[in-house]
Formats: structure tokens, sequence, C-alpha cells
């Protein structure tokens, strides 16, 4: 998800407990918790779109999941 998607989804928002509701899969990477998506370096949450780029970009963007999914998981254990 970029900040733009996430932009859309809020729009469709019906109540504050949506809006809580939408989160950048990067927020739960260890290194860009404490990123606030409202701020400057926002831009660092973003997760890029691999499509139709050489192979190392899909690599780049594993690894960007790979770093997030673990603190993704523990949020869902709460």
């Amino acid at each position: 998800m970029d900040l733009n998607n996430r932009s859309e989804v809020l729009k469709s928002a019906r109540n504050q407990a949506d809006i809580n509701k939408v989160m950048m899969l990067r927020s739960f990477d260890p290194k860009l918790i404490n990123l606030d998506t409202t701020k400057s370096g926002a831009e660092l949450l973003q997760v890029p779109d691999p499509w139709g780029q050489e192979i190392t970009a899909y690599r780049e963007v594993f690894q960007i999941v790979d770093s997030a999914i673990d603190g993704l998981i523990e949020y869902f254990k709460v």
C-alpha cells in the first residue's frame, strides 16, 4: 500500500473506528514503528509495486514485507 491507496481507503471510512482500522504494513516493521502516516517521513511506510521491474525489485519488496510481517502477526495475537 502506498499513501495514495491509504488516502482512498480512508475516504470510505464512516467514523473514527473505521479510520483506526487502516494501517500501513510497514508500520509493523520494528525499524519504522514510530513513523506517523500524517507526518514527514511517512513515505518510508510505502511498499513499492515491483510490477514490470527486474527480479531485484521483487526481492526488495519481499524483504520489506518480511521485515514487517512478524510485527503484524504479533499485533493480531493480542
